[in-house]
């Protein structure tokens, strides 16, 4: 017998504009929460010609540019990084703005993905640090 703590099944099970983050797969143990720090699901509640994108906030140990998972494979453009993330890292889908100064990993250099900011917007940030 298993045991199941989720928060939520699908997106309308959170609140607002905030996404459900799944499992991996049927056969992982990982609970489903909100992605709470979110301020979008779909490019259409950004508004008009809107983006939305994943992504871990600043000052998250390993930044990476899709959520980590297990078996998931972490880039900052081109280049593999190590992957590390819980959900102490904030990580959540946010909406692009014209502040941003970058709007996806391939305008970044080295090992730099563009990332959201806790203060808001875009920006390149070095995939640096160890758990």
């Amino acid at each position: 017998m298993m045991c199941s703590y989720d928060e939520c099944f699908q997106d309308s099970d959170c609140p607002g504009n905030v996404p459900c983050h799944c499992r991996d797969s049927a056969s992982s143990t990982a609970n489903n929460w909100c992605l709470v720090d979110s301020n979008c699901r779909v490019d259409d509640d950004c508004g008009p010609c809107g983006y939305c994108s994943p992504s871990q906030l600043s000052g998250c140990v390993r930044m990476c540019t899709v959520p980590c998972g297990a078996g998931t494979h972490c880039y900052a453009g081109t280049t593999e990084v190590p992957c590390w993330c819980g959900r102490s890292c904030g990580e959540g889908y946010f909406c692009h703005t014209a502040d941003d100064t970058c709007t996806n990993d391939r305008e970044c250099t080295g090992d730099s993905a563009c990332t959201r900011q806790l203060a808001g917007g875009w920006a390149c940030m070095p995939c640096s640090g160890v758990p």
